[in-house]
């Protein structure tokens, strides 16, 4: 082999060592659960006045979310209107993850909670079992009106204090 050809096979392996490296640590990015993109941000940024304008409704609204968990660590919410009276007959879900692993994402509906009918509280089960702080972005649906609010837990062994 002559002095040509290995200074450019040393060139060449010098431009694939970053190359390599790079989708290495893409690999390595996306399959650690602390790394997330939030879903849908160009769409959502492309409609953020939008975005904007619903929450200014949302909040026009007066409503508010209370959550807690309950002994068998589901989560229960009651939702109060702007004079504190409950709202019944809305539709509540929610979208939980825990601050350190935003990638794994956890859904649930909470439905009206027949066992305590008269508390009109809407309850339903996430596996909160991780403790630290958990994001929960609370939507409510109710009459064609909807409320959306992200609440901060602190959580410690499946608890929220």
């Amino acid at each position: 082999m002559n002095a040509g050809t290995r200074w450019a096979m040393a060139i060449g392996g010098l431009l694939t060592i970053p190359v390599v490296a790079n989708f290495g640590l893409m690999a390595l990015a996306k399959s650690d659960a602390s790394f997330a993109v939030e879903g849908d941000y160009y769409r959502r940024a492309v409609a953020w006045d939008a975005t904007r304008a619903a929450e200014a409704r949302g909040l026009a609204l007066g409503w508010s979310v209370s959550l807690a968990t309950t002994a068998d660590g589901r989560l229960r919410a009651t939702v109060t209107d702007r004079d504190g009276l409950p709202l019944d007959d809305a539709s509540v879900s929610v979208e939980a993850f825990h601050n350190a692993r935003a990638g794994e994402k956890h859904q649930a509906t909470l439905r009206t909670d027949h066992a305590n009918a008269g508390d009109h509280t809407y309850v339903g089960a996430l596996p909160m079992t991780r403790s630290g702080v958990w994001v929960l972005r609370v939507t409510v649906d109710r009459a064609g009106e909807r409320f959306e609010t992200t609440v901060r837990r602190d959580v410690v062994g499946g608890r929220a204090l």
